[in-house]
């Protein structure tokens, strides 16, 4: 169980020895690294993974402190300056693409290109009066699961985000036991982190520095807000790439693990020949 000492907290992260360039997979609020292990499968032979527990996270300690957006953008920076060895492709799920962006936009030195699937960063579109109505779904739906975070029901918060703001009705069913299990096990962190104010928007006007290939991926059967965010995202940007996964929600790199993988692969491949 390898983990980085990070001064204030221990980093378990893991990680492989494939032929290719580095890559960092940073997951999202209500998980763990193992919802990297699908895409972690796909990719062994041909890039040299690296994907851990954000602090607080699985089995990565927290210090004794609130955790802020900068927290984690800093302890991946340590992460991919120790044991990444950039410049990384980076891929970020959920909030762990706004910690993946706003790390990107500070250290592009050590970026070669950026992956995003639905970072909700949803106060870039609360000026927006079309996106009022999915603003306001959103925030009720978290906060319907604090509720029941409130009563100590850890599985029916998991399953309030999964269904309501992830993969849709049924979708909590269809998840692995073992994935179930990981979304209740972080999912009081998760509703914090997404209902806090400081962690829902990055500052865009240093996307047009980043200069580094962007790509921006969404699922057709997720929430209309995340491609929004999405827009607002890519009308600030430079090379910026869109796909769109058929049937996925939210959480692509666990329902369709190998469509999320072949993308993800062509995109290295297409950042490192245009000499991301």
């Amino acid at each position: 169980m390898p983990k980085l000492d990070c001064g204030t907290f221990e980093m378990h992260f893991e990680g492989t020895t494939g032929p290719g360039e580095p890559v960092v997979l940073v997951h999202g609020s209500f998980g763990d690294l193992r919802q990297w292990l699908p895409v972690a499968m796909a990719m062994v032979d041909k890039y040299r993974l690296v994907f851990y527990d954000r602090r607080g996270h699985g089995q990565s300690s927290a210090p004794l402190k609130s955790i802020a957006l900068s927290d984690h953008v800093t302890d991946l920076e340590t992460l991919i300056s120790l044991v990444g060895r950039g410049p990384v492709h980076l891929v970020g799920n959920s909030y762990g693409g706004i910690v993946a962006l706003q790390f990107a936009m500070n250290r592009p030195d050590l970026v070669r290109s950026v992956s995003l699937h639905e970072a909700p960063l949803i106060a870039l579109v609360t000026d927006d009066p079309l996106q009022a109505a999915g603003v306001a779904d959103f925030r009720e739906k978290l906060e319907s699961a604090r509720a029941l975070l409130a009563t100590k029901d850890l599985p029916g918060a998991a399953r309030r985000f999964v269904e309501g703001l992830a993969v849709g009705d049924g979708g909590w069913e269809r998840l692995t036991p073992e994935f179930r299990q990981a979304l209740s096990e972080n999912v009081a962190l998760g509703v914090g982190e997404l209902l806090d104010p400081t962690s829902q928007s990055v500052d865009l006007e240093l996307l047009p520095d980043l200069r580094k290939p962007l790509m921006l991926t969404a699922g057709s059967a997720s929430l209309r807000l995340y491609t929004a965010i999405a827009d607002r995202i890519a009308s600030e940007g430079r090379s910026v790439s869109r796909f769109t996964f058929d049937g996925a929600g939210h959480l692509p790199q666990v329902t369709h693990a190998t469509a999320f993988s072949d993308i993800q692969q062509r995109f290295f491949q297409w950042a490192t020949e245009s000499g991301g």
